[in-house]
C-alpha cells in the first residue's frame, strides 16, 4: 500500500501541472475560437483549416520532442544531469534548422495548400491570409516544444506550466485588441489572431532562456567542452523518426477525415471544428498522465527499476480513464449547451451536439491509449505506437468512416463513427503491446 501511495504521489506531482497548463492552454484555445466565431462561420472554418496545416507541420516538432523527453528522462534516472543540458542545446539547434524550410514553404504557398479542400471562396481567402502569417510561428513552436519536453523529461512540469500561462495570457489579450480593434488598435480579424500567436511565442522563448540561464531550475546552463554532438542528433532522430512517421500519417488521416467532412457543407465543417475544440478539454487528463507516464517510465528504466515502471503504467491509466469517463457523461448530457458557447446557428449547434454524443463513448478508451502509448514512447520505443496508430487510423477512421459515411449513406454521422472506433481499437492494441514487454528492453 505504501509503495502504491508513493507511486500515486509521483504521478500526481508530474501530472497536475500538466493538467493545469493544458486547461489554461485549451481555455485560451477556446477563447480564440469564441472570438473568431464572432466573425462568422467562414472565419471559424478558415482558422480551423489553417490550424490543420500548421498541426501537420508540427509533427516534426513532436517527433523531436519525444526523442528529447525520452533521452532527458533516461539521463535523469541515470544521474547524468549535465547530459540533460547538452541534449537541450543540441535539440534547440536541430529544431531551428529543421523548422525554417517549412516556414518558408507555408508562407509562399498557403493558398495552393488550402485549395485542396472543397471549401467556399470566403473560407479560402481568409484561410490563406491566416496561414501565411501564422507560418512565422512554426520555428517558435518547434523550439518551445523542445524546452517543454526537456523539462518534462526530468520531471519538472511546473516550469512549462508557468511559461505557457504567461505567454498564453498575453496572446488572449492581444487577440481581443487585434481581432476586434479595441483601444485604438486596428480590427484585423484572423490576421490579428496570427500576429498575437507570433508575439506570444517570442515571449515564451525569452522566458525559457531566462529560466535556464538563471541556474535556479531543474535544467541549468553548464559549460560544454563541445556544443554540437552529431551522435546525439542521430539519437534524437532515431527515437523521433518513428514518432514523426506516426504523427505524419495520423495527421494526414485527419486531413482526409476533414476532407470527408467538407462534403457535407460549411455548417458540418464548423460543427466538426467546434466539437474538436470542446473535446480538447476531455483530452487533458489523458495528456497529463501520458506525460507523467513517459517521464517516470523513462527515469525508472534509467534506474533499472522495471517493476516500478510497470506500476506507473497501471496506475496512470486507471486515473486517466476514470477522469475521462466523467467527460463522457458531460458530453452525453450537455452537448447543445456546450456547442452554444461557440456559435448560435441552430444547424451548427445540432451537428456539434451530435459529434459530442458520438465521441463521448471513446473517452475512457482514449485515456488508456494515451497513457500506455506515452509510457512506451518514454522508454524510447516509438515504433510500437507507430504500428498501432497506422493499423487503427486507416482501418477505422478512414476506411470505416468512408464506408459508413459515403457507401452506406450515413453522412457526417458515419464519418464520425469511424473516428470513434479508431481509439477504441487503439486502446486494445497498445495494451497488448505493453504486455509483450519489448519496451523495457530498449537501450538509449
Amino acid at each position: 500500500m505504501a509503495v502504491s501511495l508513493r507511486v500515486y504521489k509521483e504521478i500526481f506531482r508530474i501530472a497536475w501541472p500538466v493538467v493545469v497548463a493544458d486547461l489554461i492552454r485549451v481555455s485560451f484555445f477556446t477563447i480564440d475560437a469564441i472570438m473568431i466565431g464572432q466573425l462568422g462561420a467562414a472565419a471559424l472554418a478558415a482558422v480551423g483549416l489553417g490550424g490543420q496545416i500548421l498541426h501537420m507541420i508540427s509533427i516534426v516538432s513532436s517527433a523531436l520532442s519525444i526523442g528529447v523527453l525520452a533521452i532527458c528522462a533516461r539521463r535523469k534516472g541515470e544521474g547524468r544531469v549535465d547530459e540533460v543540458y547538452k541534449t537541450l542545446v543540441n535539440a534547440f539547434i536541430l529544431a531551428t534548422v529543421v523548422s525554417l524550410p517549412a516556414t518558408i514553404a507555408i508562407a509562399l504557398f498557403s493558398r495552393e495548400i488550402l485549395s485542396i479542400f472543397k471549401v467556399e471562396e470566403s473560407v479560402l481567402v481568409k484561410g490563406t491570409v491566416y496561414l501565411s502569417i501564422s507560418s512565422l510561428t512554426i520555428p517558435l513552436f518547434f523550439v518551445m516544444n523542445i524546452f517543454d519536453s526537456s523539462f518534462r523529461g526530468v520531471g519538472d512540469t511546473l516550469t512549462p506550466m508557468m511559461v505557457s500561462t504567461i505567454s498564453g495570457g498575453i496572446k488572449v489579450a492581444l487577440n481581443y485588441l487585434l481581432i476586434f480593434g479595441k483601444y485604438g488598435f486596428p480590427a484585423l480579424g484572423v490576421i490579428g489572431l496570427a500576429i498575437s500567436s507570433i508575439v506570444a511565442g517570442v515571449l515564451g522563448l525569452i522566458i525559457y532562456f531566462a529560466v535556464v540561464f538563471s541556474g535556479r531550475f531543474e535544467i541549468k546552463r553548464v559549460t560544454l567542452s563541445k556544443v554540437l554532438d552529431l551522435a546525439l542528433w542521430r539519437k534524437i532522430a532515431m527515437i523521433g523518426i518513428p514518432s514523426m512517421v506516426e504523427n505524419f500519417f495520423s495527421q494526414f488521416a485527419r486531413l482526409l477525415y476533414t476532407y470527408m467532412v467538407t462534403f457535407f457543407g460549411t455548417a458540418v465543417l464548423a460543427a466538426n471544428e467546434i466539437g474538436i475544440r470542446i473535446e480538447a478539454y476531455s483530452f487533458m487528463p489523458g495528456f497529463a498522465f501520458s506525460i507523467a507516464s513517459a517521464s517516470l517510465v523513462g527515469q525508472n528504466l534509467g534506474k533499472r527499476d522495471i517493476s516500478k515502471a510497470k506500476k506507473i503504467f497501471r496506475e496512470s491509466s486507471l486515473i486517466a480513464s476514470s477522469a475521462m469517463l466523467l467527460a463522457s457523461i458531460v458530453f452525453l448530457v450537455f452537448p447543445e449547451s456546450l456547442s452554444r458557447i461557440f456559435v448560435s446557428d441552430p444547424e451548427v449547434v445540432n451537428y456539434a451536439a451530435l459529434y459530442l454524443r458520438i465521441m463521448a463513448f471513446q473517452q475512457p478508451f482514449l485515456g488508456i491509449y494515451m497513457v500506455y502509448a506515452g509510457g512506451i514512447r518514454g522508454s524510447g520505443d516509438t515504433k510500437t505506437p507507430l504500428y498501432v496508430s497506422l493499423a487503427s487510423t486507416y482501418s477505422c477512421r478512414i476506411g470505416l468512416g468512408y464506408l459508413l459515411g459515403f457507401v452506406l449513406g450515413l453522412g457526417a454521422t458515419g464519418v464520425w463513427l469511424g473516428g470513434l472506433f479508431d481509439f477504441i481499437i487503439r486502446s486494445f492494441l497498445i495494451y497488448l503491446a505493453y504486455k509483450k514487454g519489448n519496451w523495457y528492453k530498449i537501450r538509449i
